[in-house]
């Protein structure tokens, strides 16, 4: 599965806190950070998810982008495709709140990017890591409950689609959920 770039832009909670200057969302410690909305490009009418692009702090504890922002903007704009997978497991069991009230629930889906299925080896060659997608529900706030070494089928060893761009968000990246930044 291939992943389709929609938009980038602001929270819709009108209770996130903003920038000075209304351009990004602001963590509880100063970061700054967008909300991600992709979609699987196979499927025009699945729905879409979001994943939350944030600054991280660097070695003297400043927050800075470890991607280049242009670029993303750039590659939303024309709804670029890149590698990455939607995946729900089930997970430790977290509460919800709507307007419908409070429940418990068991299943998290998340967009997985490829370059997040990959880590280097002791070669220097890319090679798809079994633990990375435990790593990545675990960065969202969410436990997986059982084996997450079952790779998605993207993962596997499928080709990626042509024209897919593995690079578009790097390594370096931090992506996870709005009540991670909160916290």
């Amino acid at each position: 599965m291939s992943l389709k770039l929609i938009k980038l832009g602001l929270s819709n909670n009108p209770t996130t806190p903003k920038t000075e200057d209304g351009l990004f969302n602001k963590t509880k410690d100063g970061r700054r950070f967008l909300i991600l909305q992709v979609q699987d490009a196979d499927n025009p009418v699945s729905q879409y998810h979001t994943r939350i692009i944030s600054e991280q702090f660097d070695a003297l504890g400043r927050p800075t982008w470890r991607i280049p922002l242009a670029n993303l903007k750039e590659s939303v704009a024309k709804q670029a495709i890149i590698s990455g997978e939607v995946v729900t497991k089930i997970v430790e069991p977290f509460e919800i709140t709507s307007a419908n009230g409070t429940r418990m629930v068991d299943r998290y889906t998340i967009a997985v990017f490829g370059h997040e299925m990959t880590k280097t080896d002791e070669l220097g060659q890319k090679v798809v890591d079994p633990f990375a997608l435990e790593t990545v529900f675990l960065n969202a706030g969410h436990k997986p409950v059982g084996s997450t070494r079952e790779l998605p089928p993207r993962f596997r060893g499928q080709p990626s689609p042509s024209g897919v761009n593995d690079v578009l968000v790097d390594e370096h990246s931090t992506i996870g959920t709005a009540d991670e930044l909160d916290r």
